[in-house]
């Protein structure tokens, strides 16, 4: 039958402030038990609530969807926060439950549009507050190649027997990026993913995670070109000193300056560092070791 003749377990209804997850058919659900009217003192109120509902604060109207598609909808910003959006994942499979957000009107590296964030989960499995940045692409400044990206801070805050998963502007990103090479840019992407950042010399780029759920690990290639690829090598000439070398970093922890070889057993030609900055994670990449 449909999900009206499908019944949850059984609940109580006894204990003031009690609050449970129940599920419905393919609906989750949050039941809180609350006290009755001063006039009738034995009486208790069951309130069902959706598990789980969406505040948009971003200001940027945004679109959201389940890994793979299989539900979706529209999130409009409200900034003052009254605007919530019940949400339930339905039928959905287990292995799609994680979401996706693109900005509405923004294109993918190739043109696509919409283009959808890397996927993310929006549960909190021992009851404490979530909080991550996510990058989006957004409509405006960049290229075809290389989209404007915005960060959005995702909070995922326990209401009684629901979970709040709210979107704002984040205030910083967690890494940041800085390329100590003169001549030599450098690009680099998250292990299991093919989007490339590019950073030139003696700059630096904000970043976050693009796939949220994957390996929190960095493959890094030096180059000695602005696009960080190696020039071809004119006829009879030397080869580069900044020939690209592709390593590996991982951000979980802090590390003192590592150095990197071309080939093994050989001298270093990179040196990478992981240090607090002020609101953010510095990660350095460093033609010698850094001296502070």
């Amino acid at each position: 039958g449909g999900t009206h003749r499908r019944w949850s377990r059984h609940v109580s209804c006894e204990v003031t402030g009690d609050t449970e997850s129940i599920t419905l058919g393919h609906l989750e659900m949050g039941l809180s038990v609350l006290a009755g009217p001063l006039s009738a003192p034995r009486t208790r109120l069951v309130v069902v609530h959706p598990r789980y509902r969406l505040l948009n604060r971003s200001g940027l109207h945004l679109m959201y969807r389940s890994r793979g598609g299989h539900l979706g909808g529209m999130l409009v910003s409200h900034e003052d926060g009254t605007a919530q959006l019940p949400f339930h994942w339905g039928e959905t499979p287990v292995a799609q439950r994680f979401l996706q957000l693109a900005a509405l009107g923004a294109h993918g590296p190739n043109g696509e549009e919409p283009s959808w964030c890397g996927a993310f989960a929006i549960d909190s499995p021992d009851g404490k507050s979530v909080e991550l940045v996510i990058s989006i692409a957004v409509a405006g400044a960049g290229s075809e190649t290389t989209p404007a990206r915005q960060f959005l801070q995702v909070s995922i805050e326990p209401v009684g027997p629901s979970l709040l998963v709210c979107f704002d502007m984040a205030h910083a990103a967690p890494y940041r990026l800085c390329n100590d090479f003169a001549h030599a840019a450098f690009n680099f992407r998250q292990l299991g993913t093919t989007l490339v950042h590019t950073v030139a010399p003696r700059a630096s780029a904000d970043y976050t995670w693009d796939d949220p759920m994957g390996p929190k690990v960095l493959r890094v290639t030096v180059g000695s070109a602005a696009d960080g690829s190696a020039p071809p090598t004119p006829p009879g000439a030397e080869p580069s000193p900044f020939a690209p070398d592709e390593f590996e970093i991982r951000l979980a922890a802090l590390r003192e300056p590592t150095p990197h070889s071309a080939t093994r057993g050989g001298p270093p030609t990179v040196w990478t560092t992981v240090q607090l900055g002020q609101s953010t994670r510095l990660v350095r990449i460093s033609p010698t070791a850094p001296l502070d």
